[in-house]
């Protein structure tokens, strides 16, 4: 039984490595007898590749943006048949450019329609790439659809008319670290560990946290200006990298880049509370991912995120109204028995979603696809 994987994401640190990289780990693990293939063109390294007895790297020594593009606009190389051609369904974990054989199913996940519903967010070479990619074309092919919520569900029926009985709604897990939980409920670091991280970065004691890709949808600018509005003595960080550099300008804002996971638990758990004050999204591991650090979130009022953390579990605050923001802003600094409400509220909702009962619904829905059992129960 084998089972084909488009599996470039693993050369990136964005969040569909996260999704591709530990839905991996675990249908190794929970598939002993199932094969899995997965594709990579180029020579760029991976980042946390499973090392496991059923599963094979194939790399073809191409450039991948050339591969995928001579595979979406000519339809050769099929991705398949790059993986052997005995495959018995492929996956694709995120709508991007890429042709399989019409006689081999194929699984789809989508993340969000950002690039539709908001493609002023991108730039000229990202539109052209989603030309190239022609997500509806490819979400017509596949035998099933995968999303993370809901809402995103009902943005494919609505605007791609897919049938709401091809798609399967499996929400991805949550990372989290081995800590144990204090008296409040909620986990924390070990003794000292949040000052000496502190102390590495140059952070001061009170501060606010954003994660994630430095890009127009998640309005770090619109943050900085309503850190700087609320003026409640208190430092902005950002924990990412991307095409915006314009917060560090503003008073307070200190820029970390990309930050290896082990410094990002414990900023998490530093923090007054994780901002998250995006224009859309699709899931949102960042506030989940605080919660498990023990930490509240305050974030924009969008349905995918109300879906997942639920009415009680967050601070919501209309999406782009910077007054709006400036206010949660103030509130979550002078009020440290919110802030436990919201984190212990939050934790309650994020840490039954594991990342195996997400590997288990992708093996579901692959074998919907397929039609059959690939897997032993």
């Amino acid at each position: 039984m084998t089972i084909g994987i488009d599996a470039r994401a693993l050369q990136t640190s964005r969040g569909v490595w996260r999704y591709l990289s530990s839905t991996l780990h675990e249908l190794a693990r929970i598939a002993p007898e199932t094969e899995f293939r997965l594709l990579v063109p180029g020579a760029r390294p991976l980042l946390d590749p499973p090392d496991a007895p059923n599963v094979t790297l194939v790399r073809p020594r191409v450039r991948s943006r050339v591969y995928y593009a001579a595979s979406s606009i000519f339809g050769v190389p099929r991705m398949d048949r790059a993986l052997g051609g005995d495959i018995e369904v492929f996956w694709l974990p995120a709508n991007n450019a890429g042709s399989v054989s019409r006689d081999v199913p194929m699984v789809l996940t989508v993340h969000d329609l950002s690039f539709e519903l908001r493609p002023h967010d991108f730039t000229l070479s990202d539109r052209i790439n989603h030309r190239i990619t022609r997500p509806r074309h490819q979400a017509r092919r596949a035998d099933r659809i995968m999303v993370t919520t809901d809402t995103v569900r009902d943005d494919v029926v609505d605007r791609w008319g897919a049938d709401p009985e091809d798609i399967d709604v499996i929400n991805p897990g949550i990372v989290r670290p081995d800590w144990p939980l204090g008296d409040d409920g909620l986990p924390h670091p070990p003794a000292g560990l949040i000052a000496s991280v502190r102390e590495r970065y140059g952070l001061p004691e009170r501060y606010f946290l954003q994660v994630g890709a430095l890009e127009p949808r998640k309005r770090p600018l619109l943050l900085a200006q309503a850190h700087a509005r609320a003026n409640a003595g208190t430092a902005l960080v950002f924990a990412g990298a991307g095409r915006i550099e314009d917060p560090a300008a503003y008073p307070g804002v200190h820029m970390l880049g990309w930050v290896p996971d082990d410094d990002l638990d414990v900023l998490y758990a530093g923090a007054l509370a994780l901002c998250y004050p995006s224009m859309l999204e699709g899931y949102g591991f960042p506030p989940q991912e605080a919660a498990l650090r023990g930490t509240a979130a305050i974030v924009s009022d969008l349905p995918a995120l109300r879906e997942v953390l639920g009415d009680d579990a967050a601070r919501y605050v209309p999406a782009g109204d910077e007054a709006a923001l400036a206010a949660a802003l103030t509130e979550i600094a002078d009020d440290a028995a919110l802030r436990t409400r919201l984190a212990r509220a939050a934790y309650e909702v994020a840490a039954p979603r594991t990342w195996e009962a997400t590997a288990r619904g992708v093996l579901t829905s692959l074998e919907r696809a397929a039609g059959r059992t690939l897997v032993p129960a």
